[in-house]
């Protein structure tokens, strides 16, 4: 006959109670799946990996083990907490603690007291059972056992689907790219603008390598972004449409509406892959995946697997324990040159067939951390020991100086001088990505474009960041074209363009159909039609962390025009900069009595673009 919970000698050996622990972690571990698959049943973006239904219960079995062998260890000290009663309370309790601390609203100190009384309950409830080991032991069997079944059933549907239920299957190939075609790799350095690239006039050597690769192809002097932050640019680059038809905003992603250049070249033969960086706008979740046969986001790493359960956010997010380890890098952070490695991976298993890969370098972004030696080359001190951490299952993982426009001159220049530090550090693993083509003789055989999605502000118009104006640090970015006997190498193009003529530009250079973009193709600025409709951007009200800011007036729209740079808010009011005699927009000329005939102009040329 079994011992009962009550009597002091019926203890738990080691191994049941590790079973019995881990059992325990593995079911919260899919109770944390479930609370994900809330988050989509309800339309909101949780910003988690597909692997989070193998990861969430690897972690917290994991974490269960080592509570179990603590209590283990504990006995010694405290006999009582080898009773099966004791044991189950203190899984039990610490169960409902994890699960709690997806409760945001609550302080850690609530969520522990009632975490302690369901413990009790738990206790209580064991009590009356007459619970004994054996039956224990069954119980937590039954349990590891049908949870694992569970998880590994939705796993693999989640994996079919590609952790989109619902979502249209690849396009079909309609045609098979001849083994001549050229192939096609668009690369965006997330955040970095033109003005502190060498090319573009920056006095650092940030980026010697670019500087030299752009006299092999065509160079834009004023390409404009779409819009000031990453989702809806990279939608507009894609799709080619403006951020006013596109879905893709704060809180929602990118619809199919529009058909993807992604899937266009994959319909035309294409083997497809996109290798992304920004986890926060530009995972698979964002709906920019379209049409890609690899969409490799968050990696399969031991930093998003403790992100991907509720305590592992909690202690990543605590700005203290930041502070004290010094530690201050995104725990999921991919580094260019690991992006870099997966797509030469890729690319070096396609056996010659034409490709379109897509990648999206995430280093320049804050935080500002780039590695050594880059995180000394402009400044004596990489110290960022204040920023804030922000890590939640819907609002992704973030750390940020915080109120950034009370900053010293100095910490401005700290920050200006990593985050350019940064940009030398993609520079070099650009040299790398292109020196590796080139001896694998793949380089000269494809169509290269690089850009970027945005800017970044450091004090201009005491702005600092993005998602909150309209300013030229966030829409001129770089932009860059290469494809020997194609483009012609070391032109340059003044003309001001839009990213949104990506699509139809590789289309167009392809000569594969080129009517399923909106044009022109910008082959016409350098084949003797330079003329090009202005550069259209928007913002939608989104992120507004001072009444201040541009962004708090409503959408933001702007245009770049005959030298000028008009930015109109929703609120009604008006910018006008020349952006020939005042580069920095430091003088508005909308409030210039002078200036009213070019601002008339510079409306009605608005309420084209706008109805168009």
């Amino acid at each position: 006959m079994s011992e009962t919970v009550g009597r002091p000698h019926d203890s738990v050996p080691v191994g049941a109670l590790l079973q019995l622990a881990i059992a325990t972690g593995v079911a919260v571990g899919v109770i944390e799946v479930l609370i994900v698959c809330g988050y989509i049943a309800f339309g909101r973006l949780p910003r988690v990996s597909v692997d989070v239904v193998w990861m969430a219960p690897v972690a917290d079995a994991g974490l269960f083990a080592t509570i179990g062998s603590l209590l283990y260890g504990a006995r010694m000290v405290l006999p009582g907490l080898a009773r099966p009663r004791i044991l189950v309370a203190v899984l039990l309790g610490a169960a409902a603690f994890i699960l709690l601390l997806t409760v945001r609203s609550l302080h850690v100190v609530a969520l522990a007291l009632l975490a302690v009384g369901l413990g009790r309950l738990s206790s209580d409830l064991m009590l009356r059972m007459r619970a004994s080991t054996p039956s224990l032991l069954r119980w937590s069997r039954i349990q590891l056992l049908g949870c694992l079944a569970g998880v590994t059933t939705f796993g693999v549907t989640q994996l079919l689907s590609g952790g989109h239920p619902g979502r249209p299957a690849l396009p079909s190939v309609q045609a098979k790219a001849s083994p001549g075609a050229p192939n096609v790799l668009l690369i965006i350095l997330d955040t970095v603008r033109a003005k502190s690239l060498e090319l573009y006039g920056r006095e650092r050597s940030t980026s010697p390598f670019l500087r030299r690769w752009a006299e092999e192809g065509v160079t834009f002097e004023m390409a404009i972004a779409p819009a000031p932050w990453t989702l809806p640019s990279h939608a507009a680059m894609l799709t080619g449409q403006p951020p006013s038809r596109l879905s893709a905003d704060f809180d929602r992603g990118l619809d199919d509406t529009y058909p993807t250049l992604a899937e266009e070249l994959r319909r035309q033969g294409f083997r497809t892959g996109a290798f992304v960086g920004n986890l926060l706008f530009a995972s698979r979740s964002m709906g920019l995946d379209r049409g890609f046969q690899v969409y490799e986001d968050y990696p399969r790493s031991v930093g998003q697997t403790i992100l991907s359960v509720a305590w592992g956010r909690r202690f990543a997010g605590w700005d203290w324990l930041r502070g004290r380890l010094a530690h201050h890098q995104l725990l999921n952070r991919k580094p260019a040159a690991t992006i870099i490695d997966r797509f030469l991976r890729w690319q070096g298993n396609l056996a010659g067939e034409p490709f379109f890969a897509f990648l999206n370098l995430y280093d320049a972004h804050e935080p500002y951390l780039p590695p050594a030696p880059f995180d000394r080359i402009f400044t004596p001190s990489s110290d960022r020991g204040i920023l804030q951490h922000t890590v939640s299952l819907g609002a992704g993982t973030e750390a940020v100086r915080p109120r950034k426009w009370e900053m010293s001159a100095a910490d401005r220049e700290l920050d200006l001088a990593l985050y350019e530090g940064a940009i030398a550090y993609l520079d070099d693993q650009l040299r790398r990505l292109f020196e590796a083509l080139e001896a694998r003789g793949v380089l000269d055989e494809t169509l290269v474009i690089l850009t970027s999605d945005h800017g970044e502000q450091f004090g201009e118009h005491r702005l600092y960041g993005h998602t909150n104006s309209l300013y030229m640090p966030l829409l001129h970015v770089p932009l860059m074209i290469r494809r020997p006997g194609t483009v012609p190498g070391g032109a340059s193009v003044r003309v001001p363009v839009s990213l949104r003529q990506i699509p139809a530009t590789v289309c167009d250079l392809l000569g594969v159909d080129d009517t399923v973009f909106p044009g022109p193709s910008l082959r016409g600025t350098w084949s003797g039609r330079p003329s090009m409709p202005p550069p259209f951007s928007e913002l939608r009200p989104g992120i507004v962390e001072r009444s201040w800011y541009p962004s708090a007036g409503g959408t933001l729209h702007s245009i770049v025009w005959d030298g000028y740079h008009y930015i109109r808010s929703g609120d009604g009011t008006e910018e006008a900069y020349d952006l020939q005699d005042d580069p920095d927009e430091l003088t508005n000329l909308a409030g210039n009595t002078g200036f009213g005939g070019g601002l008339d102009s510079l409306r009605v040329r608005m309420n084209e673009v706008l109805r168009n």
